[in-house]
């Protein structure tokens, strides 16, 4: 694997990644791409990943939204809950967007808690 491709992808696309990402995540990029930098992609020698065939999933062509380009996409149409019995309050993360899809008035059970950070404004 090829680690120098995604280290340049990285150098040429980070103001626009950290363009459209939370404090949370940039906060750590710099220290996570310098380890990338210095340790590269684990391998099977690494006992974490000895049967991981990282090569297999990286050699996908996933695409790229860097510039985050709207797509027309209703998750409701796409994710169910239809667990009879079970009361869900669906909310759905779809490459890194939120998507709400009951009514955020509702009061939920005891314990159970939703956090939603907003997105820093420009």
């Amino acid at each position: 694997m090829n680690e120098q491709i995604y280290n340049d992808l990285y150098s040429q696309t980070e103001p626009l990644i950290r363009k459209h990402s939370p404090s949370l995540l940039n906060d750590r990029r710099a220290a996570a791409s310098q380890l990338f930098q210095e340790v590269g992609f684990p391998t099977s020698k690494d006992e974490a990943y000895k049967y991981c065939r990282l090569e297999e999933q990286l050699g996908r062509d996933y695409g790229l939204n860097i510039n985050r380009l709207q797509f027309p996409l209703n998750p409701a149409e796409l994710l169910k809950c239809d667990v009879p019995g079970i009361k869900a309050h669906p909310y759905y993360s779809v490459n890194d967007h939120l998507f709400v899809l009951s009514d955020t008035n509702q009061s939920l059970p005891a314990g159970v808690y939703i956090c939603i950070r907003p997105e820093p404004q420009s």
